[in-house]
């Protein structure tokens, strides 16, 4: 059964991608401000990270007010090492193989599951199409859902 009563709901993505700095290296930025709502706007000309992803869901939600709303994006890095000919034997580089972002769930508890189904859907829609193109290099989705400790009664 899918139930939980308690008051906040959180709903945390972890997208893994595939990419090379070198040859995309404004990629996790787009991702970022896709994921976190930071669309373009008179405010953020340059900003190229659409899809505007919260106000995509709360419409594939036929929510007439916000459903998810981002708190956090952290990027996750791996250290992978590689030869420089020449310089020394290796270097050391953190590279970005993913990212983290944590919603804070403002809907109805009937609707949580079909929120959590449709940021899946929509993820695997857009890395199906390769639009925008920083969507095309995500490898993985996982969604994990959950609750504030505080809020959980003894």
């Amino acid at each position: 059964m899918f139930e939980l009563d308690y008051d906040t709901k959180y709903i945390l993505a972890v997208i893994e991608f595939d990419y090379h700095s070198m040859t995309g290296r404004n990629i996790p930025n787009d991702l970022r401000e896709a994921f976190m709502g930071l669309s373009q706007s008179k405010e953020r000309p340059k900003a190229r990270g659409t899809p505007d992803f919260p106000r995509k869901i709360k419409e594939r939600c036929e929510y007439e007010r916000e459903i998810i709303y981002p708190v956090h994006w952290s990027l996750i890095k791996k250290p992978v090492l590689f030869d420089l000919p020449g310089e020394r034997k290796y270097k050391k580089r953190n590279t970005a193989v993913g990212a983290i972002i944590l919603y804070k769930y403002l809907g109805l508890l009937r609707d949580y599951k079909r929120c959590c189904s449709e940021i899946t859907e929509f993820i695997e829609e857009l890395k199906k199409n390769g639009k925008p193109a920083h969507f095309a290099i995500i490898k993985d989705i996982k969604i994990i859902i959950g609750y504030d400790w505080k809020d959980v009664p003894e």
